[in-house]
């Protein structure tokens, strides 16, 4: 179950009425209040939301103990608008019936006598101020309603709210605090929490069906949180997902997660705008979507061991495509294999966002680079492309997305390094990019001081055992035999051509 922000509602609301007064130009329509015209004035007024359900938008009895009705004219009640019984000063209680979900942003401010309200368990979100807040009119201040006493389910959104805005809560039985949605894979998606725990356990299946998502927005203002773990399975945490969480300090995540949204954890909205907060960490494991976030984001982050950075698909000949890069390196050769399989192709945005990227290697067997591989890696200034590429897709190098212009811009001084006549040279011309052949560079100069070396041999050598870790330029002359990898072969290759047995440069 998801549910519009107050602010989307209320432009949704205006949207709404705007296009009801269009249609009123041209036809004459019925209001939507729930009584006609020959009856006494209607008690309730409602906006149809044209699949037999109705939110109400409006109340004009006068009665001190209200029981909102489940139907109004056949169609079902689901939610309670924004200020829909405002300033109903004689409402002394009121009990919100089975089958609304949704109890919008002060529904029932300024109700200064209220001080009794029954709220049934389908109710999953009670929004700011709907009950208990009333507007002082000396003091031009906002003000709690003494006395107030919420009657409901426990780990309800009668409960959350009760428990949020401390008012007294009284129990008459319990749900569970999680609600969710059922995804095509017969996985579930958490929506929203209810409950009021420091430290809750996000359980690894709910209604028998195994939990992968944490949805949009589904753990907002949980106040109560300081620290949770996320248990492996779950594979994505959407954008907001633990927003305004203010006290929420400390967040274990698993190895199995691939995506983390946008301002997900560690950040306070409650403001105009998001401020982090203050003191907060991630645990995980080094080169996960985990460690990436904290990265990205500056939060502190305490590893639980090390992960491989890439994450690919196997490909029907049993050679792999990269779909996705953890680390957080500014260099980064990008292996020939992984876990034994060659590999031959980058995926479409698999390398997207990484912001600490400044230069890239791309090994000897790739044949294909998707289509926005490097997208929005502004910082990424060179890339170096082997012969072997065939195909490089649209914006797959060179741009980033300006969020202040909304659009697509060029990164400042990009440069790709390759071969004359090949698909790195293409993709440079038709975007306008820098161009440095490698056509003419002297193989086995390592170390570039202009002639080939045993020190050369010897930096292949130790580039192979991990002791020495070579730049991009430098695999580039390294790889003597041209296949893509660096190996002992190359250091032979050296030596051969230092003693004169071949000639590595050899036209």
């Amino acid at each position: 179950m998801k549910f519009l922000s107050s602010a989307g509602k209320r432009a949704s609301r205006a949207l709404a009425l705007v296009l009801s007064l269009m249609l009123l130009l041209t036809m004459t329509a019925a209001p939507a209040l729930a009584a006609d015209s020959t009856a006494d004035p209607p008690l309730f007024e409602y906006y149809d939301n044209g699949d037999g359900t109705a939110e109400l938008t409006g109340y004009y009895g006068q009665e001190k103990q209200l029981e909102i009705p489940a139907e109004i004219d056949g169609k079902k009640i689901t939610e309670i608008g924004w200020r829909a019984f405002e300033s109903h000063l004689n409402l002394e209680s009121v009990t919100i019936p089975e089958g609304v979900t949704y109890i919008g942003k002060e529904a029932f401010y300024d109700c200064w006598d209220l001080k009794n309200i029954t709220i049934s368990k389908s109710v999953i979100l009670v929004d700011d101020y709907a009950f208990g807040y009333y507007l002082d009119r000396k003091l031009f201040n906002q003000k709690k309603v003494v006395g107030v006493k919420i009657t409901g389910y426990k780990n309800s959104g009668a409960y959350k709210y009760a428990m949020r805005n401390s008012f007294e809560f009284v129990s008459i039985g319990e749900v569970s605090p999680f609600v969710y949605d059922e995804l095509d894979d017969g996985t579930v998606e958490i929506t929203h929490y209810n409950g009021y725990e420091i430290q809750p356990d996000i359980p690894i299946e709910l209604g028998g069906k195994k939990v992968t998502s944490i949805g949009y927005h589904a753990f907002e203002n949980c106040t109560s949180i300081e620290s949770i773990t996320i248990p492996d399975g779950v594979t994505s945490i959407g954008d907001y997902a633990f927003e305004d969480c203010s006290y929420l300090k400390s967040v274990t995540l698993p190895k199995s997660l691939t995506h983390i949204g946008a301002l997900a954890l560690g950040y306070d909205g409650s403001y105009s705008f998001h401020l982090k907060v203050y003191g907060f960490k991630i645990i995980g494991y080094k080169n996960s979507v985990a460690y990436r976030y904290a990265m990205e984001n500056d939060f502190e982050f305490v590893s639980l061991g090390d992960v491989s950075p890439f994450v690919y698909d196997e490909l029907d000949d049993e050679t792999v495509e990269i779909t996705r890069y953890n680390g957080y390196e500014a260099q980064l050769d990008i292996p020939a294999e992984i876990d034994g399989k060659k590999v031959t192709s980058i995926g479409n945005v698999a390398f997207e966002g990484c912001t600490n990227l400044k230069n890239v290697t791309i090994p000897g067997r790739v044949t294909s680079i998707g289509n926005f591989a490097f997208d929005s890696c502004p910082n990424l200034k060179t890339v170096i492309i082997p012969k072997s590429v065939t195909s490089i897709g649209n914006l797959a190098f060179g741009y980033y997305m300006d969020k202040e212009l909304s659009g697509t811009e060029k990164v400042d001084a990009f440069t790709i390094k390759g071969y004359a006549g090949t698909e790195a040279e293409r993709y440079a011309k038709d975007n306008g990019f820098e161009f440095i052949a490698l056509d003419n560079v002297m193989l086995g100069d390592v170390d570039n001081n202009g002639s080939v070396t045993i020190a050369d041999a010897i930096m292949v050598q130790k580039h192979i055992v991990s002791i020495l870790t070579l730049t991009g330029d430098q695999i580039t002359v390294a790889d003597v035999d041209k296949n893509g990898e660096i190996s002992i072969a190359d250091a032979i290759m050296i030596q051969k051509d230092i003693v004169g047995i071949i000639d590595i440069n050899a036209a």
